[in-house]
């Protein structure tokens, strides 16, 4: 039930033999690469290197199936082509986007190009909650509102399965992503009995992503055990993780006031 990745930052953040390393080892081991790209930085790439971003990756050998990128709104419809092409996968983050003002990607040139596309809320400091079902209405709210530009948009239900089903193809685990016979009994389940979804269960596919179902779940299952029920995380306690979060946070504010001050 545990993965190794490598990955390195961004290229614009780290040095190339980072990342020649990173495809050294990781191809030597088996595990996955992953890294931020596409997000803003060809223009300093292009000074730096003299190309894009996304050529620098594919020159050191930083693409294919055992490589997904996170963001993407910065590629275009060719470098879609070429990680379709190479199985290069690319995690969709909706919060970070929308929180920058960057461009919203097109899932469906995505599709076209048949590349893997999961669904990312990126690091807390990008999205201020870190709700993969707040991003996945988010993301379906995205593409809409998009639509008038591109004249369609991607269904409720196509966002749910890259949520599922696509999150497990990039990340190349097979045993995961849909519920059948076979793979790990990974799932949750909302309690649709509340009154604020009558009306809403005749398409239960397009529920959470059109409804913005963004609560608590009823439960969670991981590999077939029961991790979260009722509101309630199994096997841990709350209070006392809690409060040891909110003395280390505490601690932390305090000392970073006290850095100020003395500056």
């Amino acid at each position: 039930m545990q993965r190794v990745v490598i990955a390195p930052c961004q290229p614009i953040n780290c040095y190339r033999e980072t990342f020649a390393e990173t495809v050294s080892l990781a191809r030597s081991l088996g595990v996955s690469m992953h890294t931020h790209l596409g997000e803003g930085e060809n223009e300093g790439m292009l000074a730096r290197w003299g190309m894009r971003t996304l050529d620098w990756c594919e020159e050191l050998g930083f693409a294919g199936s055992d490589v997904w990128y996170a963001h993407g709104w910065e590629l275009d419809s060719g470098e879609y082509q070429r990680m379709g092409r190479d199985g290069t996968g690319l995690s969709h983050c909706p919060a970070p986007a929308v929180l920058g003002g960057f461009d919203i990607i097109d899932v469906q040139e995505l599709d076209k190009h048949k590349v893997n596309i999961s669904l990312g809320c990126d690091g807390s400091a990008t999205n201020d909650s870190s709700n993969l079902l707040d991003s996945l209405r988010l993301a379906y709210l995205m593409q809409a509102q998009s639509a008038k530009r591109r004249g369609s948009y991607p269904t409720p239900y196509r966002m749910l399965k890259m949520a599922t089903a696509g999150g497990a193809a990039v990340l190349g685990r097979e045993d995961l992503g849909i519920l059948t016979p076979g793979r790990a009994a990974d799932l949750f389940m909302i309690d649709a009995t509340k009154l604020e979804l009558v009306g809403a269960m005749h398409d239960p596919k397009s529920v959470l992503a059109k409804t913005g179902l963004t609560e608590t779940v009823w439960l969670t299952m991981v590999n077939g055990r029961v991790v979260f029920h009722k509101g309630e995380l199994t096997g841990v306690d709350e209070e006392a993780v809690r409060a040891r979060a909110l003395e280390v946070f505490e601690k932390d504010v305090v000392s970073r006031h006290d850095v100020f001050n003395r500056s």
